[in-house]
């Protein structure tokens, strides 16, 4: 809603009604993430806009991957500093991430020790198949069917559910998706700005939640809207690339026509 109201110029009435809302909503549940990585999001992709410079974007398939291995490093250090202590719940809380960290390092030795299900996966609730959400059920004891918990993590709940193929096809269709937004990004940038927020949300999320499959419906659902929307773009690329090819052969055209103007 925020990314909306920046750069969408209809509807701003709704949209500020929703930041509203939305705001209000995770302030109840108390979740501290979903506030804190839509105000970073919303700056950076507001300096991208200002300063049209979207190179950056092809990179962002690595933040998943170095996100948890630096969020585990930077934990700590947050876990001794006074300032980051009074955002916790406790000092153990911060330092393992609301044992976030022991998760991973169960799900991390669960695909070094391979197995031939680990091609394809396990099916859904591949964690819970393959054995590893026993060992952190009792960190969730207060949760009906602890031991059916998510790994807190997009790139583990991939390898779980669908295996190093499927994580293949995950990045393959990730760097597609940003591969378009940079090719349509002058045809309409306040539009693209919006996908590229969305994209920076799930991938920053993913890091510590399981951000794909059919356990968050909403943001599934969303990022079929987006491929969507991405698909129908295609003919405005086709359209956009015949623009600078014909602008491109104009300009060699006229290039020899000015040098023999020169030489008379």
């Amino acid at each position: 809603s925020t990314l909306g109201i920046r750069f969408s110029k209809t509807y701003k009435f709704l949209l500020w009604l929703g930041a509203i809302l939305y705001f209000g909503m995770l302030l109840l549940i108390d979740s501290r993430a979903a506030i804190i990585y839509p105000a970073i999001i919303f700056v950076l992709v507001t300096k991208m806009y200002n300063r049209n410079r979207i190179d950056f974007i092809r990179f962002l398939p690595v933040v998943q991957v170095a996100g948890p291995i630096l969020l585990v490093f930077f934990l700590q250090f947050a876990a001794s500093n006074p300032i980051f202590e009074s955002f916790s719940r406790s000092s153990e809380d911060l330092q393992t991430g609301n044992s976030r960290s022991i998760i991973w390092g169960i799900s991390l030795a669960e695909f070094l020790n391979f197995k031939p299900e680990h091609l394809a996966g396990y099916g859904e609730y591949g964690h819970y198949a393959s054995g590893a959400s026993s060992s952190w059920a009792p960190f969730f004891g207060r949760y009906e069917n602890s031991e059916l918990m998510h790994p807190h993590n997009t790139i583990f709940m991939i390898l779980f559910d669908y295996g190093f193929l499927g994580l293949i096809v995950y990045f393959f269709l990730l760097n597609r998706s940003i591969k378009m937004v940079r090719l349509t990004w002058s045809y309409n940038r306040e539009f693209n700005s919006l996908i590229i927020g969305y994209i920076m949300y799930f991938l920053i999320l993913g890091i510590t939640e399981s951000f794909f499959g059919f356990y968050y419906l909403n943001s599934y659902y969303l990022l079929f809207s987006i491929l969507i929307v991405q698909a129908a773009s295609i003919p405005f690329i086709a359209e956009e690339r015949l623009r600078q090819q014909n602008a491109s052969l104009q300009n060699t055209i006229s290039q020899p026509q000015s040098e023999v103007t020169h030489a008379n």
